[in-house]
């Protein structure tokens, strides 16, 4: 039976294969009630199971090998961050003791609980750790039953799709390129593990495809459109033929773009516009250069409070921001201080309950209130600028106070490491991301006392319409081309640049080829994206004329209404780069 399924494009490209259903036989967990001698049995079997799982993330690590274990480490040392806490572990032994209950229902109801605590909390960052818990859970489960063994792709013949409800990280991480080809889940999101998986190896992925799964037997013939997010199912010769003819035009466009990734983004009148790649770990550098970045414009350091499970230490900070500065150079990187918070929770930073989480103790505002952890990171920059050239950003600044307060915290930093004879970069230039409309409306203020604006759009726009990206009932009102974000941006750029400021924008909106031309005509200095957009973005900006982007721009600021810009922004680009606007959604 042809059918067609729609779904979130989550990485570009066609896949043409057989269905491989990822199936998972784990049974439903009962409640059941154990005698008191049976109790130390239950806790050594549970102590076992996770001494396996651990083994199990092990040996998939030695499988993936070194390239793409480095590449793909903060999905492993998550699991494996999980596995060795402590409070995972004294938890469920104390409701195997006190309720006399199996070691599976206690892994069940401890987890059970945390998932709701995640889920009452919302957003896509806490959706990715319920993920993560329950793979972390469904392995100890396997690992406590009579078989044991752990999920994998391992049996997946060559040419397959993979088609599952969601694939779980440890899942992803396994993934064959020689064998999959493509993969569609019903679950999932841009941001997903699944997702960014699939962009790490550069398979085409459709996520949210909604009942594909009842549909599908195993070995059914299907397509996978990462470019419009379709699956279809046992398709007719014709459609085999039509996408055949898609997929190797997009083959050959990919090599196209990469070929002249090396190239400057500059304009055929002579603008050059700097295109920076956003980074979330070391690792991320290599794929940054061979898509063409020029430099680093954001690199989120969240990760290494993930990867390790525990607050940094300097020297930590230090290893990890000069590996970036020495791979990056001669170009510059943008390192933006911990923006913990909001939906951002970390395990290692104890957090205050709070009712509205994205409003409150988060970012700048966290690293004044922990001053320690803050000044840390600050000494392990310092020190990592000698080895390259590294920029402080500090994120979520509301006005000139909290950005007083950031740089006279640096220049304690530098006061301690020479008291201590240790050497460091002293004259690293400092910046802020533009994400609040206090920060946006007070710019011209902001200007004199910082080297660099970077926009932060995603929570700019957030702020702006007051809306909650997470929430499905208003997220139709998330936005980029709404006339109010537009004028700010336009705002900050003009004030940035009456005191000599450069401006740039590192949000989802900067690595859309779509609006590559707007933002170039409002004067924005910089973009930085997500590596694979680069190559695309680029090609718009070689092809186009500063003159048309500043009529574009100028145009768009005229209309009243957000529909009304996207009409015009879309008929305008569409006709001049329709492989580019086709293709443009890589995040």
């Amino acid at each position: 039976m042809r059918r067609v399924f729609t779904g979130i494009n989550a990485s570009p490209g066609i896949a043409i294969g057989r269905a491989f259903i990822l199936s998972r036989t784990l049974q439903r967990v009962e409640r059941k009630t154990i005698p008191e001698k049976r109790v130390p049995k239950q806790v050594k079997a549970f102590l076992s199971a996770i001494k396996k799982s651990m083994k199990e993330i092990e040996t998939i690590r030695a499988r993936l090998g070194a390239d793409k274990a480095k590449e793909l480490s903060t999905v492993l040392d998550t699991h494996i961050m999980l596995l060795q806490d402590d409070a995972l572990r004294n938890d469920v032994i104390k409701i195997i003791e006190e309720q006399k209950v199996t070691a599976s229902w206690a892994v069940s109801e401890h987890v059970g609980r945390f998932n709701k605590m995640l889920a009452n909390l919302g957003g896509e960052y806490l959706s990715t750790r319920v993920a993560d818990l329950n793979d972390i859970k469904n392995r100890i489960l396997r690992n406590l039953g009579p078989g044991g063994g752990i999920c994998c792709l391992d049996e997946a013949p060559e040419g397959s799709v993979v088609v599952a409800q969601d694939i779980n990280p440890s899942e992803a991480v396994q993934i064959n390129t020689a064998r999959i080809v493509g993969f569609v889940t019903e679950l999932g999101s841009k941001t997903s593990h699944s997702a960014i998986i699939a962009k790490a190896h550069e398979i085409p992925a459709v996520v949210g495809a909604t009942g594909v799964l009842q549909n599908v037997k195993q070995g059914t013939r299907m397509i996978v459109d990462g470019i419009d997010g379709k699956v279809i199912l046992s398709p007719t010769r014709k459609q085999l033929a039509e996408y055949e003819n898609k997929r190797q035009s997009y083959k050959y466009y990919v090599i196209e773009l990469l070929s002249a990734a090396d190239l400057p983004a500059e304009s055929r009148d002579g603008f050059r516009l700097a295109i920076e790649a956003n980074i979330e770990s070391p690792a991320d550098v290599k794929t940054a250069l061979r898509h063409g970045a020029a430099g680093i414009g954001l690199y989120r350091t969240e990760y290494l409070f993930i990867r390790e499970g525990r607050i940094p230490t300097q020297e930590e900070h230090l290893a990890s921001y000069k590996q970036v500065a020495e791979e990056i150079a001669p170009h510059s990187a943008t390192i933006r201080t911990i923006d913990i918070g909001g939906e951002k929770l970390v395990d290692a930073v104890e957090m205050p309950p709070q009712r509205n989480p994205a409003l409150g103790l988060r970012a700048i505002r966290l690293c004044f209130s922990r001053r320690e952890i803050f000044k840390n990171q600050i000494k392990g920059i310092l020190r990592a600028g000698l080895h390259g050239n590294l920029k402080i950003m500090f994120p979520m600044i509301s006005g000139i106070e909290e950005l007083k307060k950031g740089k006279a915290i640096i220049e304690e930093c530098k006061k301690e490491l020479r008291k201590a004879h240790v050497d460091f970069n002293a004259d690293m230039e400092v910046g802020i991301m533009i994400e609040i409309p206090s920060a946006a409306l007070t710019a011209d203020i902001l200007a004199p006392e910082c080297d660099f604006f970077s926009i932060g759009t995603n929570d700019l726009i957030q702020y702006s319409i007051a809306i909650d990206r997470a929430n499905e009932e208003v997220a139709y009102l998330y936005n980029p081309l709404h006339p109010a974000v537009l004028r700010t941006i336009k705002m900050v750029v003009e004030a940035g640049h009456r005191h000599k400021v450069r401006v740039g924008v590192c949000g989802e909106m900067a690595g859309e080829p779509l609006y590559a031309l707007m933002l170039m005509g409002l004067g924005v200095d910089e973009l930085s994206m997500n590596p694979v957009a680069i190559p695309a973005v680029k090609k718009v900006i070689r092809s186009s004329r500063l003159c048309e982007s500043l009529k574009i721009a100028s145009k768009a600021l005229g209309f009243q209404t957000a529909d009304e810009i996207e009409a015009y922004i879309y008929n305008v680009m569409s006709k001049r780069y329709p492989q580019e606007i086709a293709t443009s959604l890589f995040f």
